[in-house]
């Protein structure tokens, strides 16, 4: 039983936003949101629950995470001021890099970290 319970919190413990129009699931990993969030639910189910689910009971989180999550998507991607860097979010406004939050829901990220000494040296 704790098996499934780790299991179930892998799956609870992330933070999901779904687009109201288009009905996609993202969920946040890695300092941003990313798309694929319904393929994740449906396989943190079958790997929690396995055989004691039925589709229809699938359908019904899937469900339940969407109707709890709606965002507009004029929400994603709002500040283009701001660029997601390996280690933190950087503001073009005041040129500060701060700590990742589910709470700027960004879609884009640069796989290099932010480097302040690197940048002053050019």
């Amino acid at each position: 039983m704790q098996d499934v319970r780790n299991k179930l919190w892998e799956v609870q413990s992330l933070e999901f936003k779904t687009l109201s129009d288009t009905e996609e699931i993202l969920y946040y990993k890695d300092g941003y949101y990313q798309f694929g969030g319904e393929y994740l639910i449906k396989k943190g189910c079958e790997r929690t629950f396995g055989e004691l689910i039925s589709l229809h009971g699938v359908g019904e989180i899937v469900g339940h995470v969407k109707r709890s999550t709606y965002i507009a998507r004029e929400e994603v991607n709002k500040n283009p001021l701001i660029l997601n860097f390996k280690n933190g979010l950087y503001s073009l406004e005041t040129f500060e890099l701060t700590e990742h939050t589910h709470d700027i829901i960004i879609t884009t990220h640069l796989p290099v970290e932010y480097d302040r000494h690197f940048l002053k040296n050019q």
